[in-house]
């Protein structure tokens, strides 16, 4: 699992989340930007809030499944992770108590994409000034 992947496990399952450019723009384009989610989801039915929850989380797995893929094709290493399941799938798995627990995954899944690593190299032949 790369570096900007967001485990999940979906009934002994493990699935892999990413935020790529791809989904963050499907989702700026739906909410202007995931930390619009919750209002745009306040007053909405809750069958129709849990759906449009799916529909990120399936977004998040597709980036996830392909960053994955991705990675393993520019390193050369073989790829076999487990295509995301289908929202009728994930409809008939999740019931609506599991409304928290998605907008958690989703919005952890959002916080390690928005990570940046910065590696830096050491500095070699550089001489300490002393201190007087």
């Amino acid at each position: 699992m790369g570096a900007k992947s967001y485990p999940i496990e979906i009934y002994g399952k493990q699935f892999s989340l990413c935020y790529t450019v791809k989904v963050t723009r499907e989702i700026d384009k739906k909410y202007g930007g995931i930390e619009n989610m919750p209002d745009a989801l306040k007053g909405k039915a809750i069958g129709e809030a849990l759906s449009e929850i799916l529909d990120v989380l399936i977004a998040l797995m597709r980036g996830g499944y392909d960053h994955e893929k991705a990675l393993a094709a520019f390193s050369g290493e073989a790829f076999d992770e487990l295509e995301p399941p289908s929202k009728e799938v994930l409809e008939n798995l999740y019931t609506i108590e599991d409304i928290v627990e998605l907008q958690n995954v989703i919005f952890g899944a959002a916080a390690t994409g928005q990570k940046t690593d910065i590696k830096l190299e050491e500095q070699k032949n550089v001489k300490a000034t002393p201190e007087t």
